[in-house]
């Protein structure tokens, strides 16, 4: 069978040329981080749908209350929960087909010299245990527990070990460790530190005589929410809900967090996989001189314009084809080597092979979008090709050497018009008016680095003119053809300018979240709540006084109480006042500046105004005169709002004990050094909360390390897979850059036959891939870091806090500085062998393309 010319040309291009080879690397790369972000994704959506269910997966309806499981746990009188009766009449109701009551209870473990905060349940009848043993027993009474496998492993312990587990109100004991638990995968208790302990070990802990959940299966064919109607009149304890509410609710929490991550690793593969293609466009652009009399030969002879349009497409859409087959395979085997790491990132569930998941319908479109890629990467080459008339072929200028130089000038104006506009956007306009203005502001970037080339060539000139005459020769090729000093960069510019976005988008979040934080009236740190737990002896203040780290500790002393007063809305409805009742706060003003650091928005605090936060929808009129009612009288004060005021309610001290509101502290304002690790104590005061009856810990510092761990966890996903990026890009420049050179042999053995020397020509050589490199990374580094600004301006506002710039210029200079040198070292071989090549040999390679 006789096959086209068209695919006979393209068959010997893809054998004899070297190019194919580096471009079938690229594309491996490029597509292998596209088939493994689609294998990442569809695994955590797998481990999502998996675990939400695993903890309910024999009970259909679940009645909780939250007495003894861990608010207020140690304020909970004994007495308190559901009793024996109650559980007996619910599995007494119509539908119900099995009943099982079970207790709950947060308390502190103690282990291997640390402390952690444990939840620890009584076990459930066979009938509705879901949870397996992946070692030793169940507790059967006594001091016994059974951990779960995780938590096992991440303290040390071993089926045998000694454990204290207690909590503020119960004490502590010593427990033997005789099971190691498997929660199989539940979300909702992996990332726990778990325990099963006998029934009346956990109701001692939770301070309750009766059950605080109960387990509910329905008979087929009953709804859940008639038994919920049942039970709420019947049996009024606790909150009944179904098990699908509590799965749908389990499925949302993680899976909106995790859509994000899978996103973002998307996205951030899609972009290698653009790069990639863009390197092989500019190849394939970058390789047409060098063919030119060969083309010109096959059109003058045989071939019709369409075969060589197919010719040029075939070759690229062969190499994209094949790489991307040879990604599939790469990529899965990427995947599963990645799955154990995910789980060790912040709020990442473990993953396991169990629940990977290949989307097979995802992956089958990588190869047709390779193809697809392939061939538009090639579509304006191959037009350029077509359109070359057989004389121009065999003329000497290189075809598309010289860029429209107007063209390339007026988007060098465009650029800087769009600038404004980019900012003007992220200031003003939504986020995707933003987004259009920045891919517009990319364009026309691209099309005008052939100026920015050109002009930064004739500074050179000029600057080394009659002194350096090699470096000026450099200078002046560079200014002769800075179209393709530009195109053999623009991969480099693209992946520089993505890399320099998400750092400095990143770190300007970063930095206005800090900047929030450090102006926030509140407390670096809160333990505790103001309203619902139990009130906080000096015992714990004096625990977390003698934390490292812990400059000062402020009880914050608030009381019950009501404040009535008129106002505008209270009239316009009929009524005659309005009711504010809540706790009531009473610090002095020096304190609380003191604690903050300096940031309380009130210097004094008057007897006689009771301070409120300010809102849009205030309860009483600015300074109008309320009623502070308390246990045992009233008090008139006059309303005063303040901006961030972050209590309820705040008086002075004396107001508070005139209506006889003793107040107690619920909560604790800490400040933390700002000369210590903030990490560090912050988890020392985490565990003084846990051995206090898992108290909870709030409050700026706290704030600022959880959108940290996000932004680092962010930048270094965009990192790692964005070097894969930039390696593409570097591959391709030297590539372009090697092409180029070869495309010069007869330049070149001209200048060794008019006395230049072999160093002299390497210079030279080596002088251009430095320019090249250099502009190529500034120039992305400079718009990356445009766009960044931008994006870190629009993004703020949209999550109304103060947008900061941040611009991580050592960090870029350094990523600037290797890239450029990889980029020279890439090309260092083809340098070396185009400056020692004889004059004969580059000669007969200028004639003959190095082919004999």
């Amino acid at each position: 069978m006789t096959l086209p010319p068209s695919v006979v040309f393209a068959a010997h291009e893809l054998r004899t040329a070297p190019r194919s080879r580096v471009l079938l690397v690229a594309i491996v790369l490029g597509c292998t981080l596209v088939v493994a972000g689609s294998v990442l994704g569809a695994t955590m959506q797998q481990r999502v749908s998996s675990g939400a269910g695993v903890a309910y997966e024999r009970t259909d309806l679940v009645v909780r209350t939250v007495q003894g499981a861990g608010v207020g746990v140690a304020g909970v009188p004994a007495g308190g929960g559901i009793t024996a009766e109650d559980v007996d009449r619910m599995s007494g109701l119509p539908g119900v087909e099995s009943v099982a009551g079970m207790v709950r209870a947060h308390a502190a473990l103690g282990a291997g010299g640390g402390v952690r905060a444990l939840v620890v349940e009584s076990p459930l009848p066979a009938s509705f245990a879901w949870q397996g043993l992946a070692d030793g027993r169940l507790p059967r009474g006594g001091a016994e527990v059974a951990l779960n496998q995780r938590a096992m492993d991440s303290l040390g312990l071993r089926v045998g070990d000694r454990v204290t587990i207690g909590t503020q109100d119960a004490g502590r004991a010593e427990f033997t460790v005789v099971g190691a638990l498997d929660v199989k995968g539940s979300l909702e208790y992996e990332s726990l530190t778990y325990a099963i302990a006998p029934e009346n070990v956990v109701r001692a802990l939770a301070g309750i005589d009766g059950v605080n959940e109960v387990r509910l299966r329905t008979a087929p064919g009953t709804s859940a929410g008639s038994v919920v109607d049942e039970i709420n009149s019947t049996v009024p304890v606790g909150w009944p809900q179904p098990t699908s509410e509590i799965i749908a609710a389990t499925e949302q929490l993680y899976g909106s967090g995790l859509s994000v991550l899978s996103s973002v690793l998307y996205g951030l593969a899609l972009i290698a996989g653009l790069i990639a293609f863009v390197v092989l466009a500019t190849v394939v652009w970058a390789s047409l001189p060098s063919r030119r009399r060969t083309l010109g030969m096959l059109r003058t002879t045989c071939a019709t314009r369409g075969q060589l349009i197919a010719m040029v497409a075939l070759e690229s859409g062969a190499v994209a084809l094949v790489g991307a087959v040879i990604a599939i395979p790469v990529g899965i085997g990427l995947a599963s080597a990645a799955i154990p790491l995910m789980g060790m990132l912040p709020g990442v569930p473990v993953l396991s092979f169990d629940t990977m998941r290949i989307p097979v319908g995802s992956i089958a479109l990588v190869p047709v979008a390779a193809i697809l890629g392939g061939v538009l990467a090639s579509v304006v080459p191959a037009v350029s090709v077509a359109r070359m008339a057989p004389a121009a072929a065999m003329a000497p200028e290189a075809v598309g050497s010289r860029p429209r130089g107007v063209v390339s000038s007026a988007a060098l104006l465009v650029s800087v018009l769009l600038m404004l506009l980019l900012f003007y956007a992220a200031y003003f306009e939504d986020m995707l008016f933003t987004v259009m203005v920045g891919l517009a502001l990319v364009a026309a970037w691209v099309v005008a680095t052939p100026t920015v080339c050109r002009g930064a060539a004739s500074v050179a000139a000029r600057l080394t003119r009659g002194r350096r005459p090699v470096a000026e020769l450099t200078a002046i090729q560079l200014r002769r053809f800075p179209g393709r000093a530009a195109a053999a960069g623009l991969g480099a510019t693209v992946a520089a300018a993505i890399l320099a976005l998400s750092w400095v988008a990143l770190g300007s979040l970063s930095t206005a979240a800090a900047d929030r934080t450090a102006k926030d009236p509140g407390p670096d740190v809160m333990v505790g709540a103001y309203a619902g737990g139990p009130a906080l002896g000096e015992k714990v203040v004096t625990q977390l006084s003698g934390v490292d780290g812990v400059a000062d500790v402020l009880p914050v002393n608030s009381s019950p109480a009501t404040l009535v007063g008129p106002s505008d809305s209270a009239s316009s409805s009929g009524a005659d006042e309005t009711r504010v009742s809540g706790n009531v706060t009473a610090l002095s003003a020096e304190r609380l500046d003191q604690v903050t650091g300096g940031r309380f928005p009130l210097d004094r605090i008057d007897p006689g105004t009771a301070y409120l936060p300010a809102s849009k929808l205030a309860p009483f009129d600015v300074g109008s005169e309320v009623t502070l009612r308390g246990p045992d009288g009233v008090r008139s004060l006059r309303v005063r709002y303040v901006e961030g005021l972050p209590f309820q309610a705040l008086v002075s001290p004396e107001v508070l004990s005139a209506v006889g509101a003793e107040g107690e502290p619920h909560a604790l304002w800490v400040r933390v050094d700002s000369g210590t690790e903030r990490q560090d104590v912050l988890d020392d005061i985490r565990a003084v909360a846990v051995l206090n009856g898992d108290l909870p810990v709030s409050g700026n510092a706290v704030s600022q390390a959880r959108v940290d761990r996000m932004i680092g966890l962010a930048r270094g996903l965009a990192t790692g897979m964005l070097a894969v990026a930039v390696a593409i890009a570097i591959a391709g420049a030297a590539l372009t850059l090697t092409t180029t050179q070869q495309q010069r042999t007869a330049e070149f053995a001209t200048l060794r036959l008019l006395g230049m020397q072999a160093r002299q020509l390497r210079r030279l050589v080596a002088g251009e891939a430095w320019a090249v490199g250099t502009l190529s990374i500034v120039a992305g580094l400079a718009l990356g870091s445009v766009l960044g600004a931008a994006a870190a301006v629009s993004v703020a506002g949209a999550l109304g806090i103060d947008p900061r710039v941040d611009i991580p210029v050592l960090p870029l200079a350094i990523l600037g500085a290797v890239s450029v040198v990889i980029m020279r070292l890439a090309t260092a071989t083809t340098v070396d062998r185009v400056a020692f090549t004889t004059p004969v040999q580059a000669l007969r390679q200028s004639t003959t393309g190095g082919r004999r």
